[in-house]
């Protein structure tokens, strides 16, 4: 099977929070979703710690290249190497409920362009 969505988990200096965002992306239909970390010029330690957070999962792709762009001009670089039919953007510091996916592929019809799910408010401590 193809996959039909490519979750775009972007990242500047947050590699505290990326194991768990990655962690959910990764909890969500395997065979259905790609998962890209895109960095936005982190310093030196945060895009480490990153890389090696990346590395523990397999099928994960990171694109860390030291450039700071900004938050819009990332994603848009980081959209261009979507070859999915749908995308997903995960900032580095949230996480998706273990269905997240499934459930807006359920909505998604052909005459959908965009699908946006609900949002869960919480802090470093749950």
């Amino acid at each position: 099977m193809q996959p039909l969505v490519t979750i775009l988990v972007v990242n500047y200096n947050q590699s505290r929070f990326i194991d768990a965002a990655l962690r959910s992306a990764c909890g969500q239909l395997s065979s259905t979703c790609l998962v890209q970390v895109h960095d936005d010029g982190s310093d030196a330690h945060d895009a480490a710690m990153t890389a090696a957070i990346v590395a523990r999962y397999a099928g994960v792709t990171a694109v860390i290249d030291g450039e700071n762009l900004g938050l819009s001009a990332r994603l848009n670089r980081a959209l261009h190497s979507v070859t999915t039919p749908w995308v997903s953007v995960l900032a580095a510091d949230d996480s998706l409920v273990p269905d997240a996916i499934s459930k807006l592929l359920d909505a998604a019809t052909a005459d959908v362009a965009v699908v946006w799910g609900n949002v869960q408010v919480m802090n470093e401590d749950g």
